[in-house]
């Protein structure tokens, strides 16, 4: 069986007797791309900072192509980190910032730190801005200068925490593309840290799920999504419906809904509670009024033309098909907020 790149066994990490990091486990495959995903202080990012070598760890071992690292030092682990700040040197310009990690690399030769300086600009697609000082960028522009710096050394790993969340929406969604494109023409295995469960499921190969130091799931994107191993993953990645039935939980997503003018089979009568514009889809709340989830109150995402003509030929009044097909069953979950009481969902917005 082929050993995974990195391990992770048992890292355990405690603040003033707080346990940050809970016995964390975890296998990484080479040239992936993984996203540790999770709310604030889940310990995302001290387990990325453990991974690198700057925060040391309580208890635990970490290997790399099967060699123990634990208590080797940030700078001979040779790996690439891309922080939320740019950590750009304002004196130096593009070209200048790149090359700096490469001043300490005896093995380079003059000619070699030029080349890689200019495959680094092309890889990022900043060749008219290298002559350019940090000043003279934007946000995007800068990143793009720390990610390029990151991989000049031709690190054995990748790691990025938080990388784009100092950005706009749209540039966000540009660079987003960039990473997964750059990440894809390097093959350099790649750990990103992050909040945002958009960028986790567009981004990644595999998604490891975070909740109070301890991993929930780790799977990929589509499966992460489709089937969440429990509440939580269902309500932390995408938007889930908790729909309770006696002592039954179910979970269902709101493109699994459909919004009925007249009765089906299975269909349940329901009323219109509230909705909000998306674009090419409705965000539409609904009361159901009878049936085996009388009482529960569910977001529907359905499309604007299809919601639109619903609505004026309907009125609130309206008929919910739920699947039986694509509910995910749940056992109780005890200390989970939003199965204490029937009319709860979990909104990504929220």
């Amino acid at each position: 069986m082929k050993k995974p790149y990195l391990r992770l066994d048992g890292i355990t990490k405690r603040y003033d007797n707080k346990i940050v990091l809970n016995s964390v486990n975890l296998e990484i495959k080479k040239g992936s791309f993984s996203c540790i995903l999770g709310p604030s202080g889940c310990g995302k990012t001290t387990l990325l900072r453990i991974i690198s070598g700057i925060e040391q760890l309580d208890e635990g071992l970490v290997f790399l192509e099967g060699d123990d690292i634990t208590d080797l030092s940030p700078s001979k682990r040779n790996f690439g980190i891309v922080f939320q700040s740019y950590a750009l040197f304002p004196n130096l310009t593009v070209s200048e910032n790149i090359a700096y990690g490469l001043e300490s690399r005896k093995k380079f030769t003059k000619k070699d730190k030029k080349q890689i300086v200019k495959n680094m600009i092309k890889l990022v697609h900043l060749e008219q801005e290298k002559d350019r000082y940090p000043y003279q960028l934007s946000g995007g522009q800068q990143q793009r200068v720390a990610l390029a710096r990151a991989l000049a050394i031709s690190p054995k790993l990748l790691l990025l925490d938080e990388p784009l969340s100092a950005l706009d929406a749209k540039v966000r969604i540009e660079l987003r593309r960039e990473l997964r494109r750059i990440h894809d023409e390097t093959g350099i295995t790649t750990i990103m840290v992050t909040h945002d469960q958009e960028e986790a499921l567009t981004l990644s190969d595999h998604i490891v799920v975070m909740n109070q130091g301890n991993i929930e799931q780790i799977g990929t994107p589509d499966d992460v999504y489709s089937n969440p191993k429990n509440p939580f993953v269902a309500s932390f990645v995408g938007t889930m419906n908790f729909l309770k039935a006696g002592e039954d939980f179910f979970g269902v997503r709101p493109e699994k809904l459909t919004i009925l003018k007249a009765p089906l089979a299975d269909s349940h009568p329901a009323e219109i509670i509230g909705y909000e514009f998306r674009g090419s889809y409705y965000r539409v709340t609904v009361q159901i009024i009878s049936g085996k989830y009388a009482d529960n109150e569910v977001i529907v995402d359905t499309p604007s033309e299809q919601f639109v003509d619903t609505l004026f030929s309907s009125g609130k009044k309206i008929y919910i098909d739920i699947s039986e097909k694509d509910l995910i069953i749940f056992s109780p979950y005890s200390g989970f907020p939003s199965l204490k009481g029937k009319n709860r969902f979990f909104d990504d917005n929220l």
